[in-house]
């Protein structure tokens, strides 16, 4: 794969990380998690008594439901926004009963079932759950900047709403059976030192409306369905 290599510093002083009272209080004010544009009560999601979200994969309502990398492919041009067919470097996964069997050894792309907003002042860290499921990568990223997923009227008023976490899969081993719903990454919280003059996406729709968005390299003939609320 070519493309120009990518470099992200983070620096912290004190203690950056939201913990579980002030996440939960953060929460109550300000909902993070939301099914549609409906905001989803803080009974309906799980803290994890860290500081963090443990979040869904989303099957159900999607077709495809992901994409599966093909084994073998030409190079691929990163600096070229929608350089290439999806079709010939991945396979649409569809799960019409919501589950899907992962091979071992390939490579998926799929989406969280919750839509995801962070605050201006906010940034996030996409981190696996330990539930006994075996070894399996859920992200080779994760990082979420300030903004992510967020929405605001002309008055500056924050509006319904998120965006999906784009989840990159790989497992390893055996064959290996997901669900939807399935309890599938945890979102960590920390304090930035302000808002950013631009938040994540601003400029780049592509990305702050993605559903199941593959890198920009690639375009697809038939975008994914996304899911209608209520389908959880």
């Amino acid at each position: 794969m070519l493309g120009p290599p990518a470099l992200r510093l983070r620096l912290e002083s004190g203690r950056a990380a939201l913990s579980h009272e002030e996440l939960v209080a953060r929460y109550r004010r300000t909902p993070l998690a939301f099914d549609g544009e409906r905001a989803l009560d803080e009974r309906e999601v799980r803290f994890d008594g860290e500081g963090g979200l443990e979040l869904t994969l989303g099957l159900a309502g999607r077709d495809p439901a992901g994409w599966r990398a093909a084994s073998h492919t030409d190079l691929v041009r990163f600096g070229d926004a929608g350089a290439h067919e999806a079709g010939d470097f991945f396979e649409a996964v569809h799960a019409p009963d919501g589950r899907v069997i992962l091979a071992p050894g390939s490579f998926y792309i799929f989406c969280s079932r919750e839509r995801l907003r962070v605050p201006p002042d906010l940034a996030a860290e996409m981190m696996p759950v330990d539930v006994g499921i075996g070894e399996m990568r859920n992200n080779y990223a994760g990082f979420f900047d300030n903004g992510f997923g967020w929405r605001e009227d002309a008055a500056g008023r924050p509006q319904p709403g998120g965006t999906p976490a784009v989840l990159e899969v790989r497992a390893h081993d055996v064959p290996f059976l997901v669900e939807d719903g399935q309890v599938f990454f945890r979102l960590r919280f920390f304090r930035t030192g302000g808002r950013p003059e631009r938040l994540y996406g601003e400029g780049r729709a592509s990305y702050k409306e993605q559903e199941l968005t593959l890198a920009r390299a690639f375009r697809t003939a038939v975008p994914p369905t996304p899911p209608t609320a209520g389908t959880r």
